[in-house]
């Protein structure tokens, strides 16, 4: 089996955590940041459909988990209107990449969207026992100048550590024991406007944007979002 897990950078996820976890409010970049993910299960849509041509493999596509509460706490530096925030990106985000996996006839895996349940960042007593990273300041492994880069050095930010990235394996184990075929695509499926998830945590407000985020399809730097908060 294929296991595919991208759209994330493309979304902006890294901006968007980093740019929480800064002073200042960053649900105020709502507009900006989900206008720009409306985008994301188009292109990868191109991506699912290559690989699904190249191969009869099973092919899985992945949720991206909820890695923060819906509450806030006194450990982490981020209001429950980030919170609602950043609990919508992640709901959005999942809708489109699973549309894009059935219109190109790969199967979606939502369970790993609640993977961390229980022990995401607010979840826990204590930041220190949730199974993501609240902040990770450390130079990454591979090549001596990507570990001397300071940016890199903020990478493990807002993600799994490892306890997480456990949970998603084994939650994987038991699909493994399911996988046959691959779905026909269904080129009509449309994109809604967020993820229906067990907990749902958040409504999802309308999006009404145009078609092409304002500010480009580059990666949008943590720098650029904390220059305009607050």
């Amino acid at each position: 089996p294929i296991f595919i897990s991208i759209g994330g950078n493309d979304a902006w996820f890294g901006a968007v955590a980093q740019a929480c976890l800064a002073p200042g409010d960053c649900s105020e970049h709502r507009t900006t940041v989900l206008q720009n993910v409306e985008e994301i299960g188009k292109r990868v849509y191109a991506v699912h459909a290559s690989v699904r041509a190249l191969t009869d493999a099973p092919i899985v596509a992945m949720a991206y988990p909820l890695a923060f509460s819906d509450v806030s706490c006194s450990d982490a530096p981020i209001s429950e209107e980030e919170l609602r925030f950043i609990i919508e990106f992640t709901e959005v985000l999942n809708d489109r990449l699973a549309t894009s996996a059935k219109r190109a006839g790969v199967k979606w895996f939502g369970p790993s969207m609640e993977a961390f349940a229980g022990a995401r960042i607010c979840d826990t007593d204590s930041v220190a026992d949730a199974v993501v990273n609240l902040t990770n300041i450390n130079p990454q492994q591979g090549a001596l100048l990507d570990r001397l880069n300071p940016p890199n050095w903020l990478h493990g930010n807002a993600h799994p550590n490892a306890e997480g990235h456990a949970r998603i394996a084994e939650l994987l184990k038991r699909r493994l024991q399911e996988l046959d075929g691959n779905p026909e695509p269904d080129l009509g499926a449309q994109f809604r406007i967020a993820m229906e998830t067990p907990s749902r945590r958040v409504s999802t407000r309308l999006l009404t944007f145009a078609s092409e985020p304002s500010c480009g399809r580059g990666e949008l730097p943590v720098s650029a979002l904390a220059q305009t908060i607050g």
